[in-house]
């Protein structure tokens, strides 16, 4: 570049409504001085806003390539009028010179350069996905197309329900319900992973989640045995899909890898977050009572559009999934029940991380729905926290080191324990809003640390057993369902022994502190 040797300072910066704009000179290796231009934030002008990839102004004239000492041209001091900039400079250490600039035109310049910048860093990332395995790149794919899924099960199923029944135990049965199908179907998959391909498997759970909802809404009432069976069976997806989905990471990253894997995922399920709430919220309460081409729509039928388009978007997701090439695991035999010890702590690891899981799935849409307004307030509440929280976790999925886990992890878990004593102490608008905040942010870094953790114990565990890879990841599910069960137990004791209030006050508050113990114990993992 013009200026890769080295750089100085120039005129006086000049205030702009866009920032401080400065003058500058620099010269390379061949000792060439030119004249270009920096952009500075008004409040901070330590920060570079934009940088002249050109200069903008370059020794071409006679006098100013020969002299003294030739090649220079080199400014210490100008005058501004309006858009005008009187800028006196030397030329070749010999001569002074005048020349008129405009600060619009530089501005422009600027601007350009900046979107151009933008360009290359997203094309230096796109090379850099390009790198990684074929295996991985479409798993990638096919899990950021899913992510758009996600937020409709995560956020909307249980504002269904809670709208539909306004009753939040209905809210935690249908819960507790998917989590004994979640569990069932990690055990059956074990069995049938014998006979069909695992992408057989995933593509079936990421289908069946996107028909199970579609079918959920079809239901006129919804009764225990309705959100029972409905749970079971959004259940039994989710069991083929995340168990799966953890072998298939598993096979297809390596330790090194995995935090990239990992951080671009959450970067755009963090994405989806913010988007797909936020459009599923508006058309759901906009909606809502209109006539489009002659059907007369109402909550119910809005959500089933909103359904239908997620089976769409299953359907491609299996296909995408469909071009990658995955091995099964070559040992057959998966039902073990002792373990080595530190398989037995990263077990309780998933019990503490389920036990806060059950909550998270649901609790924000029962807020909401409680205390702050109707589906259109979820997606902006969710839409909005989510945006806080996407760049973050690419930024330390793509940039963090191995040995950072543990920092990201404990960030994680202090930013949602903080997050549950503002909702349990306010329990208003308020309240709900700076939780789901924490909650946003928690998920992401939680995830980020555990998924690594858990594969590496994986990985360290399988080598010392010689088992089948398989054979942690169900009795990893059965952690995660034992610590979900009791988490949902909780809430619902709380709100039948002392009320629904208290329960949604408190059973988080206490999930969050018995998590804080999963501390000591990813430290105990790393170290090992």
């Amino acid at each position: 570049m013009w200026d890769c040797a080295r750089v100085g300072a120039g005129a006086a910066p000049i205030k702009t409504e866009e920032g401080w704009l400065e003058i500058y000179h620099g010269a390379d290796f061949n000792h060439r001085y030119c004249l270009g231009a920096l952009l500075l934030d008004l409040n901070d002008p330590s920060k570079v806003i934009a940088r002249s990839e050109e200069p903008i102004m370059e020794p071409i004239a006679a006098y100013e390539q020969t002299g003294f000492f030739g090649n220079v041209v080199f400014t210490n001091g100008h005058l501004v009028d309006g858009d005008t900039i009187t800028m006196y400079y030397g030329a070749s250490d010999e001569v002074i010179c005048k020349a008129e600039l405009s600060i619009s035109e530089i501005l422009n310049v600027l601007k350009k350069t900046d979107t151009k910048e933008v360009m290359n860093k997203l094309k230096k990332e796109y090379l850099f996905f390009k790198q990684q395995e074929p295996n991985m790149r479409t798993l990638l794919v096919t899990n950021m197309l899913y992510a758009l899924v996600l937020p409709i099960v995560e956020i909307f199923v249980g504002a269904y329900i809670m709208r539909n029944t306004s009753d939040p135990v209905m809210v935690a049965f249908y819960q507790l319900a998917m989590y004994i199908g979640i569990i069932t179907t990690s055990l059956v998959n074990g069995y049938l992973l014998k006979k069909y391909s695992v992408k057989t498997l995933y593509s079936v759970g990421i289908l069946v989640s996107g028909i199970s909802m579609f079918g959920m809404m079809t239901i006129k009432s919804l009764g225990f045995v309705e959100l029972g069976l409905a749970g079971f069976l959004m259940g039994a997806a989710s069991g083929f899909f995340w168990t799966n989905r953890y072998l298939l990471a598993l096979y297809n990253t390596n330790d090194n890898s995995r935090n990239y894997f990992f951080g671009l995922e959450s970067f755009f399920f963090s994405i989806t977050s913010i988007g797909v709430p936020l459009i599923i919220g508006a058309f759901i309460s906009q909606i809502d009572g209109k006539e489009v081409f002659g059907f007369l729509f109402n909550i119910n039928t809005s959500y089933c559009v909103v359904t239908m388009a997620a089976v769409v978007i299953t359907v491609i997701a299996c296909m995408t999934l469909w071009k990658g090439k995955f091995e099964n695991p070559k040992e057959t035999n998966f039902l073990y029940f002792r373990f080595n010890i530190l398989w037995k702590k990263m077990l309780w690891l998933a019990g503490l991380k389920g036990m806060v899981q059950g909550f998270l799935v649901t609790a924000p849409a029962i807020l909401v729905l409680k205390l702050v307004g109707d589906e259109g307030a979820l997606g902006l509440i969710q839409g909005v926290s989510g945006a806080l929280t996407a760049v973050l976790v690419y930024v330390l999925g793509r940039m963090a080191r191995p040995q950072d886990r543990l920092k990201i992890f404990v960030g994680g878990l202090i930013v949602f324990f903080v997050g549950t004593l503002f909702n349990g102490i306010l329990f208003s608008a308020t309240g709900v809003i700076l939780f789901v905040l924490c909650k946003v942010i928690f998920q992401p870094l939680f995830d980020l640390a555990y998924f690594p953790i858990m594969m590496r114990t994986i990985d360290a565990v399988a080598k010392i057993e010689n088992r089948n890879d398989y054979a942690y990841i169900l009795s990893h599910e059965f952690g995660l369902f034992l610590g979900r069960a009791f988490g949902l137990l909780l809430f619902i004791f709380l709100a039948y022994c002392v009320s629904q209030d208290f329960a949604l006050k408190y059973a988080l508050v206490i999930v969050a502190g018995l998590q804080l113990a999963a501390y000591p114990l990813a430290k105990i993992l790393l170290i090992n």
